[in-house]
């Protein structure tokens, strides 16, 4: 104790006789720190080399005006004497601690890595306050040239320097808020800040950061640079330019503090709000002749294309260098965009890739371009590719947190039409993707300039690797605010996009009946799809007998002893397209297609005109008209489904909308109607509701009606996050066309987290919180349990959550007092095998007519093997076990296994295979599957399905013992054919 005393005081010490130098100029000197640059390379002999960086650049920066720079041997001590202390961080956050006791406000950290005769210098500077990159520098050369390649990054930081201490010109913002103009100019070349006046592009200019508690709502003066581009450019007052530091405040902002106005037409209802200013930008070149899409990287189009290669690390330590090199060609024509990806790799061993459907490359290494084309930060599109040209896309909604990866994630049940191809090389791997602009929904700019909202993210999985072009932290909530820019684009193809997608299907059926087991004959069926783009932003589908066979099936769940029902996700094309404008905020599901059983006929209408968005959905469904009784008044019926959504955006992620649901069979209905709204509050809050009520009445004529209602507010952020919600929910709310798994509740949730990020073989870790309260609307105490988390994920996939939970849960009228426990253990560290263990046990109720308390016991295995590049193997066991907490007696124990196989023959050709066994019930399934795919429309498939059942479950009078009996059987194929005009 007494020697870390002394150290704090010698420290402090520094610390004041640093601040008691005088001052060398009229502003205060900013203090820099000099770190020694880590050696990354496999030869320890060459640390010297680091330590020579540091020296020297730490010197030549010590004539520049407005810096004082801290003598290395302090810095070095320092470093010393505080990393034996021994807290257990990471290297760079002892780096930190100390240069912040030094009274640093910024601080120059780097490494070097040597292959050979080559040898490539990383640095960057970073704020000490906010911990956050100002720039990031890179330098290639050759050893012999060391004092060279140090000559050049030092020039590099004292420009930055420069730019970040203000020297040039810019905009200034006085204490009255009034703005003022002074005589220079500025490029726009650091990271997340905007520039208040365009330069030339040569200088350096004063930015204004967002700053939620700023004097000006939210924007502040700040004398730094703002992003990096590829290149130095201008920026004008209308936007255009070629470098990063693009104006995007909008009018909102210029009417507050008289700044230079942002172009309102093309900024997006998101600038206003200042989120996401001074975003990173790459223009676009107009390719003379298309490239041919094969992988290989040798067409004229890419000779001319722009060049992308700066890349930042948001995982495993977020805004470092990256460890592999990446390179990006960007084009287009009227037509397509073009990318052609060169996945670069020190060791090409470490390439995980497997040939396998489309949006299966979560396991695989892989690299996604992500537009917003309307620059509202409410949706994003996701295109992927591996090494093996396999695709992916998905869907993004605005809001997502940085929690997992920002390329991750989203809905990929959207299929979109797009050609790819890939190709493993010497060093890594290469890809092409073209991206039909009709595959794609944006506004429409005439002969003007189409600016997007765009990131490119590449994924290394055998190093829990991310890389990111436009830069992003954890400190800032949402992916989407985060993102770049994509300019550069003229004279897109305004052609109606028309899709036809007619299908044949053909089904013979079996089937077990009182009599026997019985065969039906082949049932021939032809359905027909429709898509119209209306413009280019507003899409309308329509189908006629569409099929809906077993080409996909539910992931099975353990039904024993479930209070309440369970939910199973949609998995119908026609109704996937477009479904997140339709979904509101809460955790119940005001629109659930899965409740539209069997459509004969249905119509769709999506998109967005100006800032509104909107959904219009009708369609019929003959299922609730199937019954076995001729002379019922029903029977033959259709139901009918009408369902309606509008939302208009405000600013960056924040919208006001209103929704409309309707369903209606004979003389019943069930409808609902209401509005509901999200808000983003700074760059780490957000605050959304919902208000809607219901009205019904069933087919004996017994009406009702009855509110729902849900407010929440959350922050998420690097270290701290939270939420509040609070959800109401009247015993007399129904609705027909959704989800609610629950009525007659007022229920508040409670939750807090905080994470430590150590950033070395342990990521992060940390504790949350939870606190849940359900009173019914008698007044009467349902719920309520409080419970403890701790999560810890490790370098190279490797996680670990555990939690204990204590709850009084009331149930006929009786309330039970349970102590739980569970674990989730997930470990993804080979290219071979994954696999993902969870267990939960304690104290249960039985849900029956008279229930008691028991012990349950719990657990799950997922195991992926994957022993070739085209054999994929996942086998999955759930288990419940629950026995009598007096007694001991079991009262069931129910087991599920389920194996998953696929084999990829070719990238078009593919066999599956689904085993099923549920203990519970007996069941068993078979499920065989080939399919041809051409493209995400034109596919043809043929399959196998055989449903078995033990008879003493199926019948104990006609079967008396556990001997498989068949219960259905199904020979099906489907051929459909995608028309695109």
């Amino acid at each position: 104790m007494t020697a870390r005393l002394t150290r704090r005081i010698g420290v402090a010490l520094i610390v004041a006789s640093i601040a008691m130098t005088p001052a060398v100029s009229a502003q205060e000197p900013r203090t820099l720190a000099v770190a020694p640059f880590t050696n990354i390379s496999a030869e320890p002999s060459r640390n010297w080399i680091g330590v020579g960086i540091a020296e020297t650049v730490g010197t030549d920066l010590r004539d520049a005006d407005g810096i004082d720079v801290l003598s290395r041997a302090v810095v070095d001590g320092a470093v010393a004497s505080l990393g034996r202390a021994g807290s257990g961080a990471s290297a760079e956050r002892v780096l930190l601690e100390v240069v912040r006791e030094l009274g640093a406000d910024y601080v120059l950290a780097g490494a070097f890595q040597q292959l050979g005769d080559r040898l490539r210098l990383t640095a960057r500077l970073i704020d000490v306050q906010s911990e956050t990159a100002v720039e990031a520098f890179k330098v290639d050369g050759r050893l012999g040239d060391l004092f060279e390649l140090q000559d050049r990054l030092t020039r590099e930081v004292r420009g930055a320097v420069r730019r970040m201490l203000g020297r040039g010109a810019g905009t200034r913002i006085a204490s009255d808020g009034a703005a003022r103009e002074s005589n220079g100019s500025g490029n726009g070349n650091g990271e997340g800040e905007v520039p208040l006046q365009a330069g030339n592009g040569n200088g350096a200019g004063r930015y204004a950061r967002y700053d939620e508690d700023g004097p000006n709502g939210g924007l502040n003066a700040s004398t730094s640079a703002g992003p990096r581009g590829l290149s130095p450019g201008t920026v004008s007052a209308d936007g255009s330019g070629g470098a990063g530091g693009e104006l995007l405040l909008g009018d909102a902002y210029a009417a507050r503090s008289g700044s230079v106005p942002a172009p309102a037409a093309q900024a997006g209802p998101a600038a206003g709000f200042a989120i996401g200013g001074g975003r990173r930008s790459v223009q676009a070149q107009r390719a003379t002749e298309p490239p041919i899409i094969d992988g290989r990287l040798d067409d004229a189009a890419w000779r001319d294309a722009v060049l992308v290669t700066d890349f930042t690390q948001t995982n495993p330590v977020e805004g470092a260098a990256p460890t592999e090199q990446t390179e990006v060609r960007i084009a287009y024509d009227a037509d397509h965009l073009y990318f052609a990806f060169y996945a670069h790799y020190t060791d090409p061993t470490q390439i995980r890739a497997n040939r396998a459907d489309r949006d299966q490359l979560r396991r695989d290494d892989w690299i996604a371009v992500m537009f917003d084309p309307f620059l509202d930060q409410q949706r994003a599109y996701r295109f992927s590719v591996n090494a093996y040209g396999i695709q992916g896309d998905a869907i993004l909604r605005g809001g997502r947190s940085m929690r997992g990866p920002p390329g991750g994630g989203g809905d990929s049940s959207w299929d979109a039409l797009f050609e790819t191809g890939g190709a493993i090389v010497h060093d890594g791997w290469t890809a092409e993707m073209a991206i039909p602009f009709k595959s794609l929904r944006y506004p429409s700019r005439g002969a003007g300039e189409h600016r997007w909202g765009f990131q490119i993210t590449r994924t290394l999985q055998t190093k829990d690797e991310t890389l990111v072009w436009a830069p992003m932290t954890r400190a800032v909530a949402g992916v989407l605010t985060q993102m770049g820019t994509l300019g550069g684009l003229r004279g897109l193809s305004v052609s109606r996009n028309l899709e036809i997608l007619p299908t044949a299907t053909a089904i013979q059926l079996g089937r077990l009946t009182d009599t026997g087991y019985v065969e039906d004959d082949t049932q021939p069926d032809l359905g027909f799809n429709m898509k119209y783009g209306v413009t280019s932003n507003l899409t309308a589908d329509f189908t006629l007998n569409p099929d809906f066979s077993q080409i996909e099936a539910d992931r099975p769940q353990i039904e024993t002893n479930q209070r309440y029902a369970l939910f199973f996700p949609e998995l119908r094309p026609f109704f996937l397209e477009g479904q997140e404008i339709f979904r509101t905020p809460g955790r119940s599901n005001l629109v659930h297609t899965k409740t539209i059983v069997d459509p004969q006929i249905g119509a769709k209408l999506t998109g967005k005109t100006g800032n509104t968005t909107l959904g219009v959905l009708v369609a019929n469904d003959a299922a609730p008209g199937k019954l076995d009784d001729a002379s019922d008044y029903g029977f033959g019926e259709t139901a009918n489904f009408v369902i309606g959504r509008a939302r208009y955006d405000l600013y960056s992620q924040s919208y006001i909308g209103a929704i409309m649901t309707d369903r209606e069979f004979l003389d019943s209905y069930s409808r609902v109607a209401g509005v509901d709204g999200r808000f983003r509050l700074g760059q780490t809050h957000r605050a959304q509701f919902l208000a809607v009520t219901s009205s019904h009445r069933d087919l004996d004529g017994i009406a009702g009606s009855g509110p729902m209602f849900n407010a929440e507010i959350r922050r998420d952020s690097r270290h701290l996050s939270y939420s509040l919600d609070f959800n109401s929910i009247d015993p007399d709310f129904r609705t027909d066309a959704g989800f609610v798994r629950r009525v007659d509740m007022q229920q508040l949730d409670a939750d807090v987290e905080y994470l430590w990020w150590p950033e070395s073989w342990l990521i992060s870790w940390g504790p949350e919180f939870r606190y849940r309260r359900n009173v019914d609307h008698a007044g009467t105490l349902q719920d309520e349990d409080f419970r403890a988390d701790m999560s810890l994920r490790f370098a190279r996939n490797i996680f670990f959550r555990a939690d204990a939970q204590r709850e009084m849960e009331r149930f006929q009228g009786i309330d039970f007092h349970k102590t739980r426990f569970s674990m989730r253990n997930g470990i993804n560290t080979s290219r071979r095998f994954s696999l993902f263990y969870g267990m939960d046990w304690g104290e249960q109720i039985r849900f029956v007519e008279n229930p008691f308390l028991g012990r349950m016991f719990d657990y799950n295995v997922s195991l992926t093997l994957l022993p070739t590049s085209r054999l994929n193997s996942q086998f999955r066991l759930d288990t419940a076990r629950f026995a009598d907490m007096h007694t001991g007696e079991l009262v069931f124990d129910v087991k599920i296994l389920r194996t998953f196989t696929t084999y990829q023959f070719t990238d078009r050709l593919l066999v599956r295979n689904i085993l099923e066994h549920n203990t519970g019930n007996g069941k068993v399934g078979i499920n065989l599957l080939f399919t041809y795919r051409v493209n995400a429309g034109t596919a043809f498939y043929i399959g196998y399905d055989d449903r078995l059942q033990e008879g003493i479950y199926l019948d104990r009078e006609r079967f008396y013992n556990h001997d498989l009996q068949r219960q259905q059987r199904a020979f099906f194929t489907k051929l459909q054919y995608l028309f695109r005009y």
